[in-house]
């Protein structure tokens, strides 16, 4: 199946207390480029009855914030099968929830290990939910290591076909990464650079050294051609590194990066910075050729 909209709702465990602080926080990730998708405008829905509440509106994805949770709709993606769409609106909606705790001023209640998916398609004829169960499932292990898939009973046809997907609590942990995510805002206590920083500093700086922390295995997937030193090894191979350099290190998401860039600075290396979301951002946001791994 491949759906023109996949809807991904992660339940909110208490209402927030206020819609409020949504829209100013939703500016802020288009300003900042803080959340995966190209992000242009925000909508007030609070006025609706058992409306959509608060959207940050995108090309190919929204994100919603109600009473009931956190939405992710995927638009525009009949190219890719309901699995991969659910995919995709996983790390999505991951992502921006790691966006939102570090931003702080919204509530940060909603479960990371259960969501309901809702397959928003008219053109699909008849009940389709079983199909539906049939791509989502596979994945929801593969995100969650084991979940639950339900189908949502619904005997009105002009209702999108729906499914429950429910695994252990806590089990959301580390999804992103495997996901490949790439908008972990704050990977190193504010040693951050962003990846269009990178594409200037190409251009304007040739002495800047781009240190690449991944495992050798990794480079053969894709490189940004720079010095590879592995996190692992890196304590160790510290001099040959210049302490006066200007160094951006990067990784597959930005953990390792992250990690390596604060052994740097403890080691005396001042002009060292992470490259946020490392190489799942640049093909977010520079390359999309490049291999999600």
């Amino acid at each position: 199946m491949n759906p023109q909209r996949l809807k991904v709702t992660f339940p909110a465990a208490a209402p927030p207390a206020s819609l409020d602080p949504a829209i100013p926080v939703f500016h802020r990730f288009i300003q900042r480029g803080q959340v995966e998708g190209l992000v242009i405008d925000v909508a007030d829905y609070r006025h609706v009855p058992q409306g959509p509440g608060v959207l940050l509106i995108g090309l190919d994805v929204d994100y919603g914030i109600s009473g009931d949770g956190l939405t992710v709709t995927r638009k525009r993606s009949a190219h890719d099968r309901a699995g991969d769409q659910f995919r995709d609106a996983v790390r999505m909606g991951l992502g921006f929830l790691d966006a939102l705790a570090y931003d702080g001023e919204l509530d940060d209640s909603f479960d990371r290990s259960r969501t309901t998916v809702a397959m928003l398609d008219r053109s699909l004829a008849g009940d389709v939910t079983a199909d539906l169960v049939g791509e989502i499932e596979p994945v929801a292990n593969e995100i969650w290591g084991e979940a639950r898939v339900t189908p949502i009973g619904n005997n009105d046809a002009r209702t999108a076909a729906t499914v429950n997907v429910a695994a252990e609590a806590g089990a959301g942990e580390g999804a992103l990464e495997r996901l490949g995510g790439s908008r972990a805002p704050g990977q190193s206590g504010g040693w951050d650079i962003r990846v269009e920083d990178l594409i200037e500093l190409r251009e304007r700086d040739a002495d800047f050294v781009l240190l690449d922390v991944r495992e050798e295995s990794e480079l053969e997937i894709t490189t940004l051609g720079g010095k590879n030193i592995p996190l692992a090894d890196l304590p160790n191979r510290l001099d040959e590194l210049d302490k006066d350099a200007h160094i951006v290190v990067h990784c597959r998401a930005g953990r390792r990066g992250g990690m390596a860039t604060a052994q740097l600075r403890e080691a005396g290396f001042t002009n060292a910075w992470n490259l946020n979301g490392a190489l799942m951002a640049w093909k977010d946001r520079v390359d999309p050729t490049i291999p999600r791994y």
